[in-house]
């Protein structure tokens, strides 16, 4: 259930108009009480769907395919065969389709072919399972100062976002202080950057309902997928194509004198051999650094 207050208080007042610069009075007052939303909830059985004795295959791959399978596996065990699936990242999955070891699985779910090099001598068929897309989650609270221009919103959940190639880059190779240990004490290019993306001019920009963001709230980098997955190469693909952020990850600053971080590992990086354009723990081609 959920009661919404939008932006006034109980007695009509606006949010900002109280000490603590927000929606006060209990939800269960009868004014609010009376706009409740409620959803009815629902609840899988707990028994067991697929029947022992079953014939079973073993099932490996990627980490965006597991709620399709978990959906997927009722249905299926009442063809007979019970389909266990394993949540592996897809280099593991693609080296367990070839495999001669014992146990290894041959039915995979990859989001890319096999490489050449570990296809070899191997006749490997492919057949379209399920699409699915490469999206940036996010879930951030307003936290503003009481001159924020948007200072209604603060304590509210953020429902849109606008990011571009290079803030995409920035969170990746954390180069904001709130990303790292001790905010980048001692490391003169972090102590140049911005606080954290909420506080970065070229998010603000895109973005200005966060102008007037504490410099303490910040969204600790970007998490990727299990593995090195095929769907990071994609994404630094997508970074090196785009001439902005290829050239902060080549060392320029932006605008505003942010800089990328010089010979850290980087979140989601794939191997030159994987992807054919990434040297080993970096995604850029920057020499001698």
């Amino acid at each position: 259930m959920v009661v919404p207050r939008g932006s006034h208080n109980l007695d009509g007042s606006t949010a900002d108009s109280t000490a603590a610069g927000r929606v006060t009075g209990s939800p269960l007052s009868a004014s609010a009480w009376r706009n409740r939303v409620v959803f009815p909830l629902g609840f899988q059985s707990v028994a067991q769907s697929c029947p022992i004795g079953n014939a079973e295959e073993r099932l490996v791959g990627s980490e965006t395919a597991t709620e399709a399978v978990t959906a997927w596996q009722p249905a299926l065990c009442g063809l007979g065969t019970t389909y266990g699936f394993s949540q592996i990242g897809d280099g593991e999955a693609a080296n367990q389709i070839v495999s001669e070891v014992d146990g290894s699985s041959r039915l995979a779910l990859v989001t890319s072919p096999l490489a050449k090099a570990v296809a070899a001598e191997h006749t490997i068929r492919y057949a379209p399972v399920a699409q699915s897309a490469v999206v940036v989650a996010f879930t951030i609270d307003y936290r503003l100062y009481p001159d924020a221009p948007a200072k209604v919103r603060d304590g509210l959940q953020a429902l849109d976002l606008t990011l571009d190639a290079r803030l995409v880059a920035k969170l990746l190779t954390q180069s904001y202080q709130a990303d790292v240990p001790g905010r980048g004490s001692g490391n003169t290019t972090l102590q140049g950057n911005a606080a954290s993306l909420v506080t970065d001019p070229e998010f603000l920009a895109l973005n200005p309902t966060f102008v007037g963001s504490k410099s303490d709230t910040a969204p600790a980098g970007l998490m990727v997928a299990l593995g090195n997955a095929d769907a990071n190469g994609r994404v630094w693909s997508w970074l090196r194509s785009d001439p902005v952020a290829a050239a902060f990850l080549d060392g320029r600053p932006d605008e505003w004198g942010d800089a990328d971080q010089p010979g850290v590992p980087v979140a989601g990086a794939r191997h030159r051999h994987e992807c054919g354009q990434l040297p080993e723990g970096r995604p850029d081609h920057r020499e001698g650094r």
